[in-house]
């Protein structure tokens, strides 16, 4: 398997969050007030259901659910048609693809145990329904839209693909691609060309290439990869996979290729935020703090997910010094969502350093409303430390503990 294939693998499957399950009915999940408040309404109630069980799922650890409601069977069979491959390659593709790819385990592995994953909408309706999650591991950011079939019940509902943000291409696109960049001299032989688009043939002929750039752009060796990219034939430069490594390098070599590549994007694919995610993250790795603040703006204008992505703007406001607008910003993220206990950290955090004592211990009253989180498992540095152990916390505690309603008759 050569260094693309195995590389795109990874980024469909191990950056991916999977769905596991429960094995709970469609019609034991109902939308509750809780539900009714963010407007779920009778159109999307089906797909409301079953993603609330992908959600459930995911988050207890389990693969089963996504596998018994993703056929990659299906997808492979799709792709073979649509690409028009003769008999015997498509056996030797089956082969090799169809019992090594397990998505629900991958996902489940890239959560770590630790992180979360949750619903954020349901989107694209009534053609193209999706269900849009964000997921959290070690405080990183992602998000994970699976594609579902249209279906009048949560029991008929099932997904058709999936994309994880942070990789940029569906399971669909990846497989193709990793199809066409490993087809044998033989194999392409006994294909039917006219079958295939501009970009398609390219990514035949070119694969090594594409191999290199994407070993190079790995390698942060940027140089090296925008003179690999400018021997790629017009029709291969605006591929999605393509297009995103060209906004990578242009991003870093701070030229007119990040400009081109995001418009070739948006141009390709309106009203998706791949691209727009990327830069965020690309932002995010570099500590551009004013990139980060322009590029989450740009984000939350597709996906508003304002929650979260006020929490990014904080750290990045936090980061310059803006105390007030961090703190702002993460109290409205703690209004929309209350039991967000990233908002709570960094809130805490920043009211720690200010010594803002009292300020602290109303945040932590918040903190055992909302959550069964303890402040102490909140903040752990040497600086909080300190804190837990002081007088005005430790007498803070023994008041909550003494005000606290006896069961005694």
């Amino acid at each position: 398997m050569n260094h693309l294939l195995s590389n795109l693998l990874f980024v469909a499957l191990l950056l991916c969050v999977e769905y596991s399950c429960s094995f709970t009915n469609p019609q034991d999940i109902v939308v509750n007030s809780k539900d009714t408040e963010k407007g779920i309404t009778p159109e999307e109630l089906p797909y409301y259901t079953f993603a609330k069980q992908l959600e459930e799922s995911i988050n207890k650890g389990t693969p089963d659910f996504l596998n018994e409601h993703f056929e990659v069977s299906l997808v492979l069979a799709k792709l073979i048609r649509e690409i028009g491959l003769p008999k015997n390659v498509a056996n030797d593709f089956l082969y090799d693809f169809q019992n090594d790819i397990d998505v629900g385990a991958q996902i489940v592995v890239s959560l770590e145990g630790t992180g979360s994953y949750e619903l954020l909408s349901i989107r694209g309706l009534p053609d193209k329904p999706s269900a849009l999650f964000r997921l959290i591991v070690n405080e990183e950011l992602n998000y994970h839209e699976v594609f579902l079939t249209p279906a009048q019940s949560a029991d008929l509902v099932r997904v058709n693909d999936f994309c994880i943000y942070k990789g940029g291409l569906t399971f669909y696109e990846t497989l193709k691609t990793v199809l066409l960049s490993t087809l044998k001299e033989e194999q392409i032989q006994e294909l039917d060309t006219n079958r295939l688009s501009a970009s398609e043939l390219a990514m035949i002929e070119y694969a090594p290439m594409l191999d290199e750039l994407t070993i190079a752009v790995q390698k942060q060796d940027y140089g090296q990869a925008l003179r690999l990219l400018k021997r790629l034939p017009e029709a291969l430069k605006t591929d999605k996979m393509t297009t995103l490594l060209r906004l990578n390098i242009g991003y870093h070599l701070k030229n007119e290729l990040l400009a081109d590549a995001l418009s070739d994007f948006r141009t390709a694919y309106p009203k998706n935020a791949v691209a727009d995610f990327t830069l965020l993250n690309l932002a995010i790795a570099q500590k551009n703090n004013p990139d980060v603040l322009q590029y989450a703006d740009a984000f939350g204008e597709l996906i508003p997910d304002i929650c979260y992505l006020n929490i990014v703007k904080a750290k990045a406001y936090e980061n310059q010094g803006d105390f007030e607008n961090a703190e702002a910003l993460l109290k409205e993220a703690l209004t929309i969502e209350p039991g967000n206990l990233d908002a709570y950290k960094h809130l805490a955090g920043l009211l720690l350093e200010e010594e803002r004592y009292e300020d602290l211990m109303t945040l932590f009253a918040a903190l055992k409303s909302h959550t069964d989180e303890v402040p102490e498992n909140l903040l752990t540095n040497e600086k909080s430390k300190t804190f837990f152990s002081s007088e005005i916390y430790q007498n803070r505690e023994r008041l909550a503990e003494e005000e606290k309603p006896s069961l005694e008759p």
